[in-house]
């Protein structure tokens, strides 16, 4: 008798271990993750084009502090918005975006004149999107966006034209000190020039090739 219950016990102990783990291993399966391969970057930039190149040249400033808004859908549906500021050395980045189609917007720095449109950057290699280049967001933003899953979007960038001259004065100027060069490097007066026009709020450098 006693050996037929702690049979049963354990039989019933068994059977109900299993249907747990069923139900456990079915319950993590609909668990999706996200790892960092499904989602995608983009990055850029916003200079100052003083001789309208669009092309950030050594002796031109990279402009902080910038608001940069990213928009669109996600190929889920769903609608997605963020923002973004420029850092010290002009750059901005968006990461962890899933894939989708987007925009990029700058918003207009106050202080500086609007530049050109730039071409769309790349994503893995391969332009893609479309700089606007009519209209209120002329040069201040790029369309259809089409990111996929791990896409790396780079030189999206943004270009002013100068510092407006309100925000420009004699004493603003004389106010601006140039970084410390012991050994003059070549061009440093154009940099040095330019970094005034463009209102001196970057004075670091930074190779292209660092981009």
């Amino acid at each position: 008798m006693i050996c037929s219950r702690i049979c049963s016990t354990l039989i019933l102990v068994v059977l109900a271990g299993f249907f747990v783990g069923r139900f456990s291993s079915v319950a993590e399966a609909d668990v999706i993750t996200m790892g960092s391969d499904d989602y995608a970057t983009l990055t850029g930039y916003v200079y100052c084009d003083l001789n309208d190149n669009v092309t950030y040249d050594e002796n031109e400033g990279l402009i902080p502090n910038v608001w940069i808004i990213l928009e669109g859908v996600t190929e889920g549906g769903e609608s997605l918005s963020r923002k973004a500021f420029t850092n010290s050395y002009g750059d901005y980045v968006f990461k962890k975006i899933p894939a989708g189609v987007y925009s990029l917007k700058q918003v207009q720095p106050i202080e500086f004149l609007n530049g050109l449109p730039n071409a769309p950057g790349t994503v893995n290699d391969v332009p893609v999107g479309q700089a606007v280049d009519n209209g209120p967001d002329k040069a201040n933003q790029y369309v259809n966006v089409v990111l996929s899953a791990g896409g790396v979007g780079v030189e999206y960038n943004f270009s002013e034209a100068g510092l407006k001259s309100a925000y420009l004065s004699k004493r603003d100027l004389l106010s601006r000190k140039p970084p410390v060069q012991l050994i003059p490097e070549p061009g440093i007066a154009a940099m040095i020039v330019g970094l005034l026009l463009c209102g001196g709020l970057s004075v670091t450098r930074r190779a292209r090739g660092d981009r």
